[in-house]
Protein backbone atom coordinates (compact mmCIF):
# COMPACT_ATOMS: atom_id res chain seq x y z
CA UNK A 1 0.00 0.00 0.00
CA UNK A 2 0.95 3.81 -0.82
CA UNK A 3 0.05 6.74 -0.83
CA UNK A 4 1.26 8.05 -4.05
CA UNK A 5 2.26 5.88 -6.82
CA UNK A 6 4.32 8.62 -8.63
CA UNK A 7 7.79 7.15 -9.75
CA UNK A 8 11.13 8.36 -11.36
CA UNK A 9 11.51 6.76 -14.94
CA UNK A 10 14.32 7.04 -17.26
CA UNK A 11 12.68 5.15 -19.42
CA UNK A 12 10.28 4.54 -22.33
CA UNK A 13 8.82 0.90 -22.40
CA UNK A 14 7.15 -1.36 -25.09
CA UNK A 15 5.47 -4.55 -24.08
CA UNK A 16 4.10 -6.69 -26.80
CA UNK A 17 1.96 -9.64 -26.22
CA UNK A 18 2.25 -12.29 -28.36
CA UNK A 19 1.37 -16.37 -28.67
CA UNK A 20 4.06 -16.60 -31.52
CA UNK A 21 5.72 -20.37 -30.95
CA UNK A 22 9.20 -19.37 -32.42
CA UNK A 23 9.89 -16.42 -30.24
CA UNK A 24 12.95 -18.69 -29.68
CA UNK A 25 14.07 -19.60 -32.63
CA UNK A 26 17.20 -18.50 -34.52
CA UNK A 27 14.88 -17.27 -37.65
CA UNK A 28 12.93 -15.02 -35.20
CA UNK A 29 16.07 -13.73 -33.91
CA UNK A 30 17.92 -12.87 -37.07
CA UNK A 31 14.45 -10.94 -37.96
CA UNK A 32 14.37 -9.32 -34.57
CA UNK A 33 18.15 -8.11 -35.03
CA UNK A 34 17.98 -7.32 -38.81
CA UNK A 35 14.95 -5.29 -37.53
CA UNK A 36 16.66 -3.34 -35.25
CA UNK A 37 19.68 -2.79 -37.69
CA UNK A 38 17.14 -1.35 -40.45
CA UNK A 39 15.01 0.89 -38.68
CA UNK A 40 16.80 1.94 -35.39
CA UNK A 41 20.47 1.12 -35.32
CA UNK A 42 21.25 2.83 -32.49
CA UNK A 43 19.34 0.56 -30.57
CA UNK A 44 20.86 -2.48 -31.72
CA UNK A 45 21.68 -5.01 -28.66
CA UNK A 46 25.69 -5.26 -28.15
CA UNK A 47 25.43 -8.12 -25.40
CA UNK A 48 23.24 -10.37 -23.94
CA UNK A 49 22.65 -12.11 -20.30
CA UNK A 50 19.98 -15.06 -19.35
CA UNK A 51 18.29 -14.91 -16.30
CA UNK A 52 16.40 -17.81 -14.76
CA UNK A 53 14.25 -19.50 -11.87
CA UNK A 54 14.26 -22.96 -11.12
CA UNK A 55 11.80 -25.01 -9.69
CA UNK A 56 12.47 -24.21 -6.03
CA UNK A 57 12.59 -20.57 -6.89
CA UNK A 58 16.29 -20.19 -6.82
CA UNK A 59 17.45 -17.23 -9.41
CA UNK A 60 20.67 -17.59 -11.52
CA UNK A 61 22.13 -15.84 -14.57
CA UNK A 62 24.43 -16.86 -16.82
CA UNK A 63 27.68 -14.68 -17.72
CA UNK A 64 27.36 -11.78 -20.16
CA UNK A 65 27.93 -12.51 -23.82
CA UNK A 66 28.81 -9.95 -26.96
CA UNK A 67 26.39 -10.19 -28.96
CA UNK A 68 27.23 -10.67 -32.78
CA UNK A 69 26.43 -13.41 -35.38
CA UNK A 70 28.49 -16.08 -33.79
CA UNK A 71 26.63 -15.69 -30.84
CA UNK A 72 23.00 -16.22 -31.39
CA UNK A 73 23.29 -19.69 -31.55
CA UNK A 74 24.25 -19.43 -27.97
CA UNK A 75 21.75 -16.69 -27.45
CA UNK A 76 18.74 -19.26 -28.72
CA UNK A 77 20.10 -22.15 -26.49
CA UNK A 78 19.69 -19.63 -23.70
CA UNK A 79 15.86 -18.93 -25.17
CA UNK A 80 15.14 -22.55 -25.37
CA UNK A 81 16.11 -23.51 -22.15
CA UNK A 82 13.58 -25.97 -20.06
CA UNK A 83 14.03 -23.10 -16.75
CA UNK A 84 11.56 -20.02 -16.28
CA UNK A 85 13.11 -16.55 -17.00
CA UNK A 86 14.36 -14.08 -19.79
CA UNK A 87 17.19 -13.02 -21.51
CA UNK A 88 18.22 -9.26 -21.43
CA UNK A 89 19.81 -7.85 -24.74
CA UNK A 90 21.54 -5.12 -23.83
CA UNK A 91 23.26 -1.57 -25.71
CA UNK A 92 26.07 0.02 -23.69
CA UNK A 93 27.04 0.21 -20.19
CA UNK A 94 24.99 1.41 -18.53
CA UNK A 95 22.21 0.34 -21.18
CA UNK A 96 20.35 2.90 -23.20
CA UNK A 97 18.33 -0.12 -24.73
CA UNK A 98 17.43 -3.01 -22.90
CA UNK A 99 15.25 -6.15 -24.95
CA UNK A 100 13.64 -8.81 -23.10
CA UNK A 101 13.03 -11.83 -24.78
CA UNK A 102 11.46 -14.66 -22.28
CA UNK A 103 12.64 -18.37 -22.29
CA UNK A 104 10.08 -20.95 -23.99
CA UNK A 105 8.62 -21.67 -20.39
CA UNK A 106 5.41 -20.30 -19.41
CA UNK A 107 3.50 -20.53 -16.02
CA UNK A 108 0.78 -18.80 -15.48
CA UNK A 109 0.09 -16.50 -18.24
CA UNK A 110 -1.55 -17.50 -21.79
CA UNK A 111 0.84 -15.54 -23.67
CA UNK A 112 4.32 -14.05 -23.98
CA UNK A 113 5.57 -10.80 -23.29
CA UNK A 114 8.39 -8.98 -25.31
CA UNK A 115 9.61 -5.57 -23.63
CA UNK A 116 11.74 -3.18 -24.64
CA UNK A 117 13.23 0.19 -22.71
CA UNK A 118 14.68 2.82 -23.84
CA UNK A 119 16.51 5.48 -22.40
CA UNK A 120 14.00 8.56 -22.38
CA UNK A 121 16.80 11.05 -23.54
CA UNK A 122 16.71 9.26 -26.61
CA UNK A 123 13.28 9.27 -27.14
CA UNK A 124 12.97 13.35 -26.47
CA UNK A 125 12.42 15.03 -30.14
CA UNK A 126 9.53 14.10 -32.73
CA UNK A 127 11.94 12.60 -35.25
CA UNK A 128 13.32 10.66 -32.31
CA UNK A 129 9.60 9.60 -30.87
CA UNK A 130 8.92 8.65 -34.49
CA UNK A 131 11.69 6.01 -35.21
CA UNK A 132 10.45 4.70 -31.62
CA UNK A 133 6.78 4.27 -32.61
CA UNK A 134 7.37 2.99 -35.82
CA UNK A 135 9.77 0.56 -34.61
CA UNK A 136 6.92 -0.46 -31.88
CA UNK A 137 4.80 -1.63 -34.97
CA UNK A 138 7.40 -2.74 -36.79
CA UNK A 139 8.16 -4.85 -33.56
CA UNK A 140 4.55 -5.87 -32.99
CA UNK A 141 4.04 -7.10 -36.83
CA UNK A 142 7.45 -9.24 -36.40
CA UNK A 143 6.25 -10.89 -32.81
CA UNK A 144 2.35 -11.67 -34.48
CA UNK A 145 1.68 -9.21 -31.37
CA UNK A 146 -2.19 -9.29 -30.39
CA UNK A 147 -1.52 -6.50 -27.46
CA UNK A 148 0.74 -3.68 -26.85
CA UNK A 149 1.63 -0.94 -24.36
CA UNK A 150 4.08 1.69 -23.78
CA UNK A 151 4.75 4.64 -21.84
CA UNK A 152 7.15 5.87 -19.07
CA UNK A 153 5.14 4.66 -16.47
CA UNK A 154 5.53 7.42 -13.85
CA UNK A 155 2.14 7.63 -12.94
CA UNK A 156 1.19 3.93 -11.48
CA UNK A 157 -3.04 3.89 -11.90
CA UNK A 158 -4.13 3.36 -8.17
CA UNK A 159 -7.15 2.43 -6.50
CA UNK A 160 -8.60 3.26 -2.88
CA UNK A 161 -7.96 0.78 -0.39
CA UNK A 162 -11.49 -0.48 1.51
CA UNK A 163 -11.40 0.61 5.13
CA UNK A 164 -7.98 2.64 4.93
CA UNK A 165 -8.86 6.33 4.24
CA UNK A 166 -5.96 7.97 2.63
CA UNK A 167 -4.58 5.05 1.44
CA UNK A 168 -4.02 3.44 -2.24
CA UNK A 169 -2.88 0.38 -3.75
CA UNK A 170 -1.20 -0.15 -7.78
CA UNK A 171 -3.57 -1.73 -9.86
CA UNK A 172 -2.47 -4.74 -11.05
CA UNK A 173 -3.96 -6.14 -13.88
CA UNK A 174 -3.57 -8.94 -16.64
CA UNK A 175 -5.13 -9.48 -19.97
CA UNK A 176 -7.07 -12.26 -19.11
CA UNK A 177 -9.45 -9.79 -16.60
CA UNK A 178 -9.36 -6.83 -19.08
CA UNK A 179 -6.87 -4.14 -20.63
CA UNK A 180 -4.73 -2.51 -18.48
CA UNK A 181 -4.86 1.16 -17.64
CA UNK A 182 -3.44 2.78 -20.30
CA UNK A 183 -0.30 4.83 -20.12
CA UNK A 184 0.96 6.96 -23.21
CA UNK A 185 -0.55 4.53 -25.62
CA UNK A 186 -1.49 1.05 -26.98
CA UNK A 187 -0.90 -1.02 -29.52
CA UNK A 188 -4.24 -3.33 -30.87
CA UNK A 189 -3.85 -5.99 -32.64
CA UNK A 190 -6.77 -7.91 -35.00
CA UNK A 191 -8.24 -9.57 -32.51
CA UNK A 192 -9.04 -6.60 -30.07
CA UNK A 193 -10.22 -4.70 -33.24
CA UNK A 194 -12.32 -6.92 -34.15
CA UNK A 195 -13.22 -7.46 -30.01
CA UNK A 196 -13.84 -3.73 -29.65
CA UNK A 197 -15.06 -3.09 -33.02
CA UNK A 198 -13.03 -0.73 -35.78
CA UNK A 199 -15.11 2.11 -36.42
CA UNK A 200 -14.88 2.79 -31.60
CA UNK A 201 -11.45 2.40 -32.48
CA UNK A 202 -10.79 5.00 -34.92
CA UNK A 203 -13.34 7.56 -33.37
CA UNK A 204 -10.50 6.55 -30.37
CA UNK A 205 -10.07 10.53 -27.94
CA UNK A 206 -6.76 10.32 -28.42
CA UNK A 207 -4.27 12.84 -29.83
CA UNK A 208 -3.39 9.85 -32.40
CA UNK A 209 -5.07 7.04 -33.78
CA UNK A 210 -3.00 4.66 -36.71
CA UNK A 211 -3.46 1.76 -38.26
CA UNK A 212 -0.72 -0.22 -39.53
CA UNK A 213 -0.47 -3.23 -40.82
CA UNK A 214 -3.96 -3.86 -42.07
CA UNK A 215 -6.11 -4.60 -39.21
CA UNK A 216 -3.75 -3.24 -36.46
CA UNK A 217 -4.11 0.30 -34.39
CA UNK A 218 -2.15 2.29 -32.45
CA UNK A 219 -3.36 4.90 -29.87
CA UNK A 220 -1.53 7.49 -28.50
CA UNK A 221 -2.95 9.62 -25.83
CA UNK A 222 -0.71 12.25 -26.37
CA UNK A 223 1.81 12.62 -28.85
CA UNK A 224 4.54 13.85 -26.34
CA UNK A 225 4.96 11.43 -23.82
CA UNK A 226 6.34 14.09 -21.47
CA UNK A 227 3.25 16.24 -21.48
CA UNK A 228 1.21 13.24 -19.70
CA UNK A 229 4.46 12.68 -17.11
CA UNK A 230 3.94 16.27 -16.22
CA UNK A 231 0.38 16.57 -15.29
CA UNK A 232 -1.03 13.34 -14.04
CA UNK A 233 -4.42 14.67 -13.55
CA UNK A 234 -4.28 14.92 -17.75
CA UNK A 235 -3.44 11.66 -17.87
CA UNK A 236 -6.22 10.19 -15.61
CA UNK A 237 -8.95 12.34 -17.53
CA UNK A 238 -7.38 11.17 -21.03
CA UNK A 239 -7.42 7.41 -19.16
CA UNK A 240 -11.27 8.26 -18.28
CA UNK A 241 -11.78 9.49 -21.78
CA UNK A 242 -10.81 6.43 -23.49
CA UNK A 243 -12.67 4.21 -20.69
CA UNK A 244 -15.81 5.37 -21.22
CA UNK A 245 -15.59 5.98 -24.94
CA UNK A 246 -14.37 1.91 -25.42
CA UNK A 247 -16.78 0.85 -22.09
CA UNK A 248 -15.63 -0.11 -18.79
CA UNK A 249 -16.04 -3.84 -19.80
CA UNK A 250 -12.84 -3.86 -21.79
CA UNK A 251 -10.43 -2.23 -18.76
CA UNK A 252 -9.76 -4.69 -15.90
CA UNK A 253 -9.65 -2.24 -13.48
CA UNK A 254 -12.51 0.00 -14.88
CA UNK A 255 -16.16 0.14 -12.51
CA UNK A 256 -19.16 0.36 -14.06
CA UNK A 257 -19.47 -3.23 -15.34
CA UNK A 258 -19.37 -6.39 -13.64
CA UNK A 259 -18.75 -8.83 -16.35
CA UNK A 260 -15.55 -7.80 -18.30
CA UNK A 261 -15.27 -8.57 -22.02
CA UNK A 262 -11.49 -10.00 -22.99
CA UNK A 263 -10.54 -12.33 -26.07
CA UNK A 264 -11.90 -15.55 -26.39
CA UNK A 265 -8.80 -17.22 -25.77
CA UNK A 266 -8.40 -15.37 -22.99
CA UNK A 267 -11.82 -16.68 -21.81
CA UNK A 268 -11.30 -20.28 -22.27
CA UNK A 269 -7.79 -19.92 -20.46
CA UNK A 270 -9.52 -19.24 -17.31
CA UNK A 271 -11.92 -22.36 -17.27
CA UNK A 272 -9.19 -24.60 -18.05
Amino acid sequence: MRQGATRESDEVRLTVATSLGSLQSEPFIRRLLSLLRDVAPGYLPDSFQGFFVDQHYRISKSQVRSLDANAIPMLVHELETPRLGDVKLTRGKPPTTTLVLPTRVRRGIPQYNVHLSIRRNLVRTPDERQRFLLLAQRLFVTCEGFFGEFGTFRHMKTKPVEGAPGMYDLVVTNLARGLPPPDWGLLLGPDYAGLIGVDRIKRAPCEIVREFDSGSFMLLLAEDFETLDANESLLEEARDRLVEHFGPEYFSYAKGSKSKVVLPHFARWKTE
